[in-house]
């Protein structure tokens, strides 16, 4: 049974270096994003401001924020997620998809959102035969499934404040040799996330009356906008599949970090496009996990939240440790069809970086830039409430374990009623 749980830890701690930082606990995939988008970006999540039909998954209140805009989002899969690359086949795949609704409250500052997300990982395990030594003897397929359900909400009062929390139901197939042979063993459990986040709109405060004219009628205007995200992930009990006295704990964790967007609006004919826009993340993840020695033993317990990060040096300097994984991204958008983002994410004091990158594509600024030249009652409906997208993220990036992730994301928004 020990080597069943060694190998699943093991393809963990190749699917994620965060996963090192969590190899005392048990389900480890509950730390890994369900986006990819996000893979594309370092992973970031607690204070996500652009549409991601996922993005709830590391902060619900990302949720909240979002269906201010979103009514309907939808996230699949084109293809099976093979981890690794080359040195991963036959290991790990992944399948996931999510769906959010949105509903703001017309002449109201409440927005309303609920999501859900439902992954499933599944691993493949060579076993060998204990009385001939045989080996690969046995191929086990051992799984976990996640399925996400979460509600969230904003108000706005000069800033955007918002609220979220997620409830995940996970089931985790395991298997191994006893006495009387072959026996799987399954455990369902459930996890909790609680999030905040604030957005203060700097443009749309100070900057709303502040404009280049250019010509023709054409104008550019300031974006700004700072975020800040708080999110406690995975609370729940210890898991145990055979002795209770033998259980460990889920890999909870705490993050805090913060987004810095600046961008330029182009207007011309009263229509609006986002010419140019760019985002700047950074979030500190910190293990709420510790072992504690005893005499003859050792414990692993949870931990306090806040107990390691250190605000300066994870979130300013952006230096990770052996307790603090700092997470940071880049994100450039052009005029709203086509975004490209770069990230990474380090820990143990900057010993192991993972870098990541995507490209995306939208419908929604060709719609746009079409209607503002022709001026088209229907183009402008599409464009207001319909859009596409692809979005195409590698993690693990220049390694023999690169790893490529591919998504095409819906959405129907900005119906109020």
């Amino acid at each position: 049974m020990k080597s069943i749980f060694a190998k699943i830890l093991l393809t963990a701690f190749l699917i994620s270096v965060q996963l090192i930082a969590q190899e005392k606990s048990t389900v480890p995939v509950l730390a890994l994003s369900q986006s990819a988008q996000l893979y594309g970006m370092g992973q970031v999540g607690s204070a996500i401001t652009f549409n991601d039909p996922a993005a709830f998954y590391h902060n619900p209140a990302n949720l909240g924020f979002q269906s201010r805009e979103i009514n309907f989002a939808s996230s699949f899969l084109t293809k099976k997620v093979e981890w690794l690359g080359d040195f991963g086949k036959g290991f790990p795949s992944l399948k996931t998809e999510s769906f959010m609704l949105g509903y703001k409250f017309k002449g109201n500052p409440i927005s309303i959102g609920f999501a859900h997300s439902k992954a499933r990982y599944d691993f493949q395990t060579e076993l060998w035969n204990p009385n001939t030594l045989l080996y690969p003897y046995y191929y086990a397929e051992n799984f976990t499934k996640i399925n996400t359900y979460s509600i969230g909400i904003s108000y706005e009062y000069y800033a955007i404040f918002s609220l979220g929390f997620s409830n995940k139901v996970f089931e985790n197939s395991l298997g191994g040799y006893t006495e009387s042979g072959w026996r799987p063993y399954n455990r369902t459990s459930s996890a909790q996330d609680y999030g905040v986040m604030a957005v203060l709109p700097i443009s749309k405060l100070w900057l709303e009356n502040y404009n280049w004219n250019l010509q023709n009628d054409i104008k550019l205007k300031h974006l700004a906008n700072f975020s800040i995200g708080i999110s406690v992930l995975n609370c729940g009990e210890k898991i145990y599949y055979i002795d209770q006295a033998a259980s460990d704990p889920i890999p909870k964790s705490a993050r805090f970090g913060y987004n810095i967007n600046l961008g330029l609006d182009l207007v011309y004919n009263d229509q609006k496009l986002n010419a140019i826009n760019y985002f700047f993340i950074a979030d500190a993840e910190d293990i709420l996990i510790e072992q504690r020695d005893t005499n003859l033993d050792y414990q692993i317990e949870y931990q306090n939240i806040l107990s390691d990060l250190k605000p300066f040096e994870n979130l300013i300097q952006l230096k990770g440790t052996d307790r603090i994984i700092v997470h940071k991204s880049n994100r450039l958008e052009l005029f709203e069809s086509l975004y490209l983002t770069w990230g990474s994410y380090n820990w143990r004091e900057q010993k192991m970086d993972v870098t990541s990158s995507g490209l995306g594509v939208s419908s929604n600024g060709l719609l746009k830039a079409i209607n503002m030249i022709i001026r088209n009652d229907l183009i402008q409906f599409i464009s207001n409430h319909f859009a596409i997208e692809y979005v195409n993220s590698v993690s693990f990036k220049g390694t023999e374990y690169e790893t490529e992730f591919s998504s095409i994301n819906l959405y129907i928004k900005n119906f109020t009623f």
